[in-house]
């Protein structure tokens, strides 16, 4: 019999006075009606039981105990007694039994990933670049030379003071024609042309700054 572990076991149940009694109890039936351990491979001690009932009647009629174990005093009560342990050996056979019955693992299904079905992306085209036809290039076209109208001026400019210069020594020559009306005339007239080509010689000066801001 498991002695060790049935008496651990009822030490969770009872104190240890108590627990020391009930598994002698188990060991004196052990002794007389067999091992327990083959009671309870055979029919799970339910023959045994039967054997340790005693009832009042029983007692009553003086009949003796079905059991071999020998029981100083009340038979009744000490047949109880007896039949209280073996009852707590089942007990712990059974309790025992489930919690060592070998379980099977649990196999756990293996999970398939799921693979996501990858969408493919339609092609876009790239546009298509349009053509960039080549712009033919324009003709240079060279402006055209700005006259030069400072040199201009300033010749004609000379060109009037060189017919002022012969006039003047024209007049110088002819000093007596200064005295008449008519040379004075002609001075004025000579004078006067010089004035408007003197205006002139101005205007062409504007006029080329003019030119040059273009």
């Amino acid at each position: 019999m498991l002695e060790k572990k049935i008496y651990d076991w009822l030490l969770k149940k009872y104190n240890p006075s108590t627990a020391n009694a009930r598994k002698a109890n188990c060991l004196n039936v052990s002794s007389y009606e067999g091992e327990l351990d083959e009671h309870f491979e055979k029919d799970a001690c339910r023959s045994l039981l039967e054997k340790l009932s005693y009832s009042t009647d029983d007692e009553n009629h003086n009949r003796p105990a079905k059991h071999k174990i020998p029981i100083n005093g009340n038979v009744k009560n000490g047949t109880a007694t007896l039949k209280q342990a073996v009852n707590l050996y089942v007990e712990f056979r059974n309790e025992t039994k489930n919690n060592t019955k070998e379980k099977k693992p649990k196999v756990e299904a293996v999970v398939k990933p799921k693979v996501e079905k990858v969408v493919e992306k339609p092609k876009v085209e790239a546009p298509a670049k349009p053509k960039v036809e080549k712009v033919a290039e324009k003709p240079k076209v060279e402006a055209p030379a700005k006259p030069k109208v400072e040199e201009m001026a300033v010749a004609k400019k000379e060109k009037l003071i060189e017919k002022v210069k012969k006039l003047r020594e024209e007049m110088e020559k002819n000093s007596r024609l200064m005295n008449s009306l008519n040379a004075a005339k002609k001075y004025k007239e000579i004078d006067s042309l010089f004035k408007k080509n003197e205006k002139l010689y101005e205007k062409l000066i504007i006029l080329k700054l003019e030119y040059d801001k273009m």
